[in-house]
């Protein structure tokens, strides 16, 4: 024990005496340091080549590497000098890619996408397992923090993976990883049997294979929630889910037209994790329809009303530019309102432009019984002070998200 950490303390020693310091940063080699050898980043050292003079095996064949390098960095100098100081400044990847760790089935290459462009996780034969903790990890960065709209699950004909799921060989520890498409297969042995071509066969099961690792994608949790929040507040669902088959045979790829509608109605009352029901909006109009104990006029006059009548049942008199504020009456505005606790969901209101600040205060009271009086509503950090100036009058866009504040922050809200 003595002798190991004496050699690891020296060796520690060694290691730094290589730097020098001026202030609190390192002059010299870049901090990367890999088995007593170091990889030059120097800006003097335009031909990027190994140092190899520490080396403890012999580096000639990364050669090659370094060469290919400085070419592909020149090429992309040539097309844009700021190309690298652009990428270095973060990533906003459009597609998530789950696919092969073949080394012939390149993502980016055969998609055609340039650096920054996809997110990209690979392992043997694209398979998405709950338990492995590296591609939850990968999923979860993309879909909460870089917002991904699209993942891609990139399968290829002539995989390895599924050819030895295909046969009945104990593989040593790699079976347990192929283990996941012997499953696949006998999910779908009865349609892969009636196929009697053996390539045939295969190319079914490799198809088949990227079908139940989409489905396993629906099925995970950060995806879900992800989906039930952006189909509220974006009118859609996000991340949407794709697969795809690449032709190692001919370059080309093929997308997988699947019926995910049916299969997730099969399956969703065993996967569904995410609450998907409380994201629905509410009308307005069910909301405040409700008898409460506050002093506020809760009638809501629509279409059947006259503009005059509208506007002088909350005893605000009726001015020649109303008929400018409200053209029609159309539930068309979606109204998130987020307490400012941050740990309650928000809930959607289906209002008109017409809608009132109060009648969105009757709604808050009846759905989580806040207080009427202590309301306090803000949009783009503006205060809405004024009960009866509609969401036209306020300018709340379409799809907009109003901040409740308040002494007592509702714990919930009540369907």
């Amino acid at each position: 024990m003595i002798c190991n950490s004496y050699h690891r303390t020296h060796g520690f020693q060694q290691f730094f005496k290589t730097f020098s310091f001026t202030g609190s940063k390192f002059v010299g080699y870049d901090c990367r340091y890999v088995g007593r050898r170091f990889f030059s980043d120097d800006k003097n050292d335009e031909k990027g080549s190994v140092r190899t003079n520490k080396s403890i095996w012999n580096a000639a064949d990364l050669q090659r590497v370094f060469n290919n390098n400085r070419t592909w960095r020149k090429e992309m100098l040539s097309q844009d000098s700021q190309v690298f100081t652009k990428l270095s400044q973060g990533q906003e990847p459009d597609y998530l890619i789950i696919g092969c760790s073949d080394s012939r089935v390149g993502p980016e290459e055969i998609m055609g996408l340039k650096q920054g462009e996809a997110f990209v996780h690979r392992n043997i034969a694209n398979i998405c397992v709950s338990s492995d903790m590296s591609l939850l990890s990968v999923i979860f960065y993309a879909v909460n923090i870089l917002k991904i709209k699209d993942i891609i699950v990139l399968g290829h004909y002539g995989c390895g993976g599924v050819m030895a799921a295909s046969n009945n060989k104990d593989l040593g520890l790699i079976e347990h990883w192929i283990h996941n498409i012997r499953d696949v297969q006998r999910l779908h042995n009865d349609e892969l049997q009636k196929i009697s071509d053996p390539e045939r066969r295969h190319q079914r099961l490799v198809e088949l294979n990227v079908q139940e690792q989409c489905l396993k994608l629906f099925s995970n949790s950060f995806v879900q929630h992800m989906q039930a929040e952006t189909r509220l507040t974006q009118m859609k669902m996000y991340p949407r889910i794709h697969g795809m088959v690449y032709n190692i045979y001919n370059g080309k790829l093929n997308y997988l037209d699947i019926d995910f509608k049916s299969k997730i109605e099969k399956l969703r009352d065993i996967y569904t994790v995410a609450d998907f029901q409380n994201h629905n909006p509410i009308h307005i109009d069910d909301a405040t329809h409700v008898n409460v104990n506050v002093n506020v006029n809760v009638d809501i006059y629509r279409t059947t009303k006259s503009l005059k009548s509208m506007t002088n049942c909350h005893n605000r008199p009726y001015t020649k530019n109303d008929h400018k504020i409200i053209k029609k009456d159309v539930a068309d505005r979606l109204v998130l309102i987020r307490p400012n606790s941050g740990r309650v969901p928000p809930r959607p209101l289906q209002c008109y432009a017409s809608t009132t600040i109060r009648e969105l205060k009757i709604a808050i009271l009846k759905l989580s019984g806040s207080p009427f009086e202590q309301q306090k509503l803000y949009y783009k950090g503006k205060l809405l002070s004024d009960n009866d100036s509609t969401l036209d009058i306020n300018g709340i866009a379409k799809i907009s998200e109003i901040e409740l504040r308040e002494a007592i922050i509702p714990s919930r809200f009540n369907r």
